[in-house]
């Protein structure tokens, strides 16, 4: 039993080489979700000591100064600049996008998939739903 199974992950190993892949270096598939606002909730809590986490608000400023998730990072989707400024964001960190309803975020989401984002949550029901469930946040 032992030795068919070295047979296979010699082959396996070969076969990774062969390719040009070491399995080091084969990733996870990205991953692009839809989450609630308890979810992300869950997920700020955590990823609360992560420095790998992000938490961005692609509401306007207008918006922000009104109220804000404790830590999150305003990029306004609707300045000329946001496409230019998501671009030069790390693609390996894990983000969490939110605005006030959940459509501009998703529109972000979508702008961070086609730059190959490895994982990018969308809280669907926005800061409207964050602030109405009495979660916590920052004005």
């Amino acid at each position: 039993m032992k030795n068919g199974l070295y047979k296979v992950t010699t082959l396996l190993l070969i076969l990774f080489l062969w390719m040009g892949v070491s399995p080091a270096s084969a990733k996870v598939s990205p991953t692009y979700q839809n989450v609630t606002v308890d979810q992300a909730s869950t997920i700020i809590q955590e990823n609360h000591n992560n420095p790998r986490f992000i938490i961005i608000d692609v509401r306007t400023p207008g918006e922000f100064q009104r109220g804000y998730i404790d830590g999150a990072v305003l990029i306004d989707i609707l300045a000329p600049t946001f496409k230019d400024y998501i671009k030069g964001l790390d693609k390996t960190r894990t983000y969490l996008v939110y605005c006030r309803s959940g459509n501009r975020s998703r529109r972000a989401m979508d702008v961070m998939e086609k730059l190959k984002f490895e994982k990018v949550y969308n809280m669907t029901g926005g800061f409207k739903d964050w602030a109405s469930k009495g979660f916590n946040y920052t004005y």
